[in-house]
């Protein structure tokens, strides 16, 4: 008798989709969990950023006119706004689904609090992020890199 399933046992070959789905899966995971290590060994932070411009600041309740940093806000500018990192600091943002990048200047704090526990960890000026990502898309999952 053959150790092989027999293909025309139904509940075999059940049983062997399931664990071909369950192997599947481990892969896809490994392979995700791979990639997140590979970027932060790099240095680099993933989640997701998204845009603003004075439209959205003054729907926030903010001025629009002043950055955190003291600076006039242009949302033509390569700027972001970002948590921890010094003001003047430039960075390599890269949208993960196209690999275009865009390297910006840090001089304004967000995303907001609420929206850091969601996964938010950038938010690019109306400029920065159309050179990425068409501004219809709203929010795009990227990588961050410190230049300098």
């Amino acid at each position: 008798m053959s150790s092989y399933p027999d293909y025309y046992n139904y509940k075999q070959v059940q049983q062997m989709q399931k664990y071909i789905l369950i192997w599947a899966i481990v892969v896809i995971m490994i392979t995700f969990l791979f990639v997140i290590y590979m970027a932060t060994a790099r240095g680099e932070e993933i989640g997701y950023a998204s845009w603003y411009s004075y439209a959205s600041c003054k729907k926030e309740g903010t001025s629009g006119i002043y950055t955190a940093s003291g600076e006039k806000f242009d949302e033509n500018a390569y700027t972001c706004a970002i948590w921890g990192v010094s003001f003047g600091t430039i960075l390599k943002v890269t949208n993960l689904a196209n690999n275009l990048s865009v390297e910006v200047r840090c001089n304004d704090r967000g995303p907001a609090k609420r929206l850091v526990k969601k996964g938010r960890i950038c938010d690019l000026s109306k400029g920065a992020f159309s050179k990425i990502a068409d501004l219809q898309s709203g929010i795009i999952q990227v990588s961050i890199q410190k230049i300098k």
